[in-house]
């Protein structure tokens, strides 16, 4: 069975052969061929190199052509993004809206030749023709929140949503076009695409503030993924997401994270009546840092726990830049090893 039909079947709830194995590989992917994260976020080349050599050392069940992946949209809107000698990740150096009329200014870009998102798009393109029929090829998406947050500043943006929630929600419709522009031109190119939304996890909003103000663009995004026919809808929100899994329940997306600060269990709990597939993650601090031993018992636990639900991929937090691959490796090993389906 291939990782693509591996996941096709999980996803339209038939039996498979084991656990599918979904590690967080973003700047790590630029440790892999010796590069700085910097460097590989701005060439398509070292990008394409970077996700050949994921692959091949480890062996997951999905790609996904994406490295700083909360600037993009931005940086094509406007926003200037810091790149690095070092091997600190690109970051955006501060919000290009002053306040929420200036978002009357902005334009949703084109995606085929804004910044850099014509770079991920060709990869994403170039991988699937590569591996396409073998392995799940997805290109990374902002989620609304998120780039809303990057675009007017996350402190200013909490405030404005109680002082005034209409215009949040202008900014919020604003950054789902784009998105949804993104996307779409992903998908145009056979790709599917990854929803990161990590900003508007509790505590940083409520529960309350959630369903209000975020659930509606996460709902359009997720009808809009089912319309273009997109089997595999994963929105990945980290941190503790256990007092919105129910609201995250009805988004219309069938992945969900749960990170390594969450109880499984719990998080099976909210999603399990929905048909939801979970994603647990293992901590990045214990796979950096861990004995081995240590690893592979841990991972032995989440799988073993997973199983016993059925609708479970393994996964990794965001696996640091400089981890030894070796590492890696063993949370892959553990899936082959304790990860069958009986």
């Amino acid at each position: 069975m291939t990782s693509k039909e591996r996941v096709e079947k999980l996803t339209a709830g038939e039996p498979i052969d084991r656990v599918p194995f979904e590690p967080a590989i973003y700047e790590h992917k630029a440790f892999l061929i010796g590069k700085t994260p910097s460097e590989v976020a701005r060439s398509g080349e070292l990008l394409y190199q970077a996700l050949l050599k994921e692959h091949m050392l480890y062996g997951g069940d999905f790609l996904v052509a994406g490295l700083d992946v909360y600037n993009v949209e931005a940086e094509a809107l406007g926003s200037t993004v810091r790149f690095f000698d070092g091997n600190d990740v690109p970051a955006v150096s501060e919000p290009i809206l002053e306040d929420l009329t200036g978002v009357k200014r902005l334009t949703v870009p084109d995606p085929e030749t804004a910044g850099r998102m014509p770079l991920f798009l060709r990869t994403a393109e170039k991988l699937n023709r590569a591996l396409g029929d073998e392995v799940v090829i997805r290109g990374a998406v902002s989620g609304p929140f998120s780039l809303a947050s990057e675009l007017f500043g996350m402190e200013k943006l909490l405030m404005e949503t109680f002082t005034h929630p209409d215009s949040v929600a202008g900014l919020l419709e604003f950054s789902t076009q784009v998105i949804l522009a993104y996307a779409d031109a992903f998908l145009d190119r056979g790709a599917g695409v990854v929803v990161f939304d990590s900003r508007c996890a509790p505590p940083l909003i409520s529960p309350g503030l959630y369903e209000t103000t975020v659930l509606p663009f996460h709902k359009t995004i997720m009808t809009h993924l089912k319309n273009r026919n997109q089997s595999v809808r994963a929105l990945i929100i980290g941190g503790d997401t256990i007092p919105i899994d129910p609201f995250l329940a009805k988004t219309g997306a069938n992945i969900l994270l749960a990170d390594f600060t969450v109880d499984p269990e719990k998080a099976f709990d909210a999603v399990s009546d929905n048909g939801i597939i979970l994603r647990a993650n293992l901590d990045p601090f214990q796979l950096r840092y861990g004995d081995a031993p240590e690893i592979e018992e841990t991972s032995r636990h989440l799988i073993e726990r997973g199983l016993s639900h059925r609708r479970f991929i393994m996964g990794t937090g965001v696996v640091p830049f400089d981890t030894p691959p070796e590492r890696v490796k063993i949370v892959r090993d553990a899936v082959l090893n304790y990860g069958r389906w009986p």
